[in-house]
């Protein structure tokens, strides 16, 4: 985490070096030579994960006012009084971790931290936190912040999930099925389909419960493996975001299309060897060509049943690959 400490006055540069103390990040003051105008802010928003500002609350919303995006871009920004007393968390509080962040600063300095998102003084977990919680995507932050705003007002609301891990909410009832849903002012989904056919407000969150299985002849067009995948995941209703890992036989493990998907999917690249893969053979279509040039009659599927999961797509192929897919259920 890239952490920049801010201060503004005397008192407020040793109470930085008393923070940096425990929290290592990199002290901005005038009288070390690293003083930052608020026009030249920019690039140090860029570049941090967390901001303290030391002084007063308007200097820190004038600094960052031209720069903020969205919940899930922004760095986490406490704003500490230069007296140390107390510790706000002023933007990013779930995703960017500015509230925890705060209460940790503060049991630090011994000071009160200030919280005021509505989800953490009403005393339930916001499905934002729930989801940074867990791991899993958000596919729409408006959609979040509606059922957001029915938790606000205790109105009963559907959850679903694939998984098991459930929010502290009392308001939520629980379905087996999305198509059940009903008697409720909205619902929060925990899903890797994409078919939701749902007549009420709902947010989707998207659990890492996919694993890929790939192929590839050397040198294949990576645009190829993107229509490919993008096609495949569309006709069968399964959301990208919800892909956890990507494997292969290990003889493709510099194949620059898939290298070039696991960065573009921010997810982990693993690979097998023949004999680890042929344990799943029998479980999946198989070649006699492909175990003549790779020794395993099947390359995509045996690798993403190695990853974990049962069988969802068995096989797919276009454009020089195979593609499998595999689900934790």
């Amino acid at each position: 985490m890239t952490l920049s400490i801010l201060a503004f006055s005397q008192r407020g540069l040793a109470l930085a070096k008393k923070i940096q103390a425990t929290y290592p990040g990199a002290i901005y003051h005038k009288d070390l030579g690293t003083g930052i105008k608020s026009g030249d802010f920019k690039a140090l928003w860029e570049a941090s994960d967390q901001i303290i500002f030391i002084g007063a609350t308007g200097i820190a919303v004038r600094y960052i006012a031209p720069h903020v995006q969205r919940k899930d871009r922004d760095p986490a920004v406490l704003v500490v009084d230069d007296g140390g007393r107390y510790v706000i968390s002023l933007l990013s509080g779930h995703l960017g971790g500015a509230n925890q962040a705060a209460q940790d600063l503060a049991r630090t300095l011994e000071a009160q931290a200030i919280i005021t998102t509505a989800s953490d003084s009403r005393g339930f977990e916001a499905p934002d936190l729930f989801a940074k919680r867990l791991g899993y995507g958000i596919d729409n932050l408006r959609d979040l912040a509606q059922v957001t705003s029915l938790m606000l007002d205790k109105k009963p609301l559907a959850f679903y999930s694939e998984e098991g891990a459930r929010p502290d909410y009392p308001y939520f009832t629980s379905f087996d099925r999305i198509e059940d849903i009903e008697g409720v002012s909205g619902a929060l989904l925990v899903t890797s389909s994409t078919k939701i056919d749902l007549d009420l407000p709902h947010a989707l969150l998207r659990p890492k419960n996919l694993h890929l299985g790939l192929g590839a002849k050397k040198g294949a067009d990576y645009a190829l493996l993107r229509d490919l995948l993008e096609g495949v995941f569309k006709r069968e209703g399964l959301a990208l975001a919800s892909i956890k890992d990507m494997a292969s036989i290990d003889i493709k493990a510099q194949e620059e299309a898939l290298v070039r998907l696991s960065q573009d999917l921010g997810i982990p690249f693993k690979t097998f060897s023949k004999e680890d893969l042929r344990v799943y053979e029998r479980d999946c279509q198989r070649s006699d060509f492909v175990r003549k040039r790779v020794g395993v009659g099947s390359v995509s599927c045996t690798a993403a049943l190695a990853l974990g999961g049962k069988k969802v797509i068995d096989k797919e192929t276009g454009g020089g690959f195979t593609l499998s897919v595999t689900k934790e259920m």
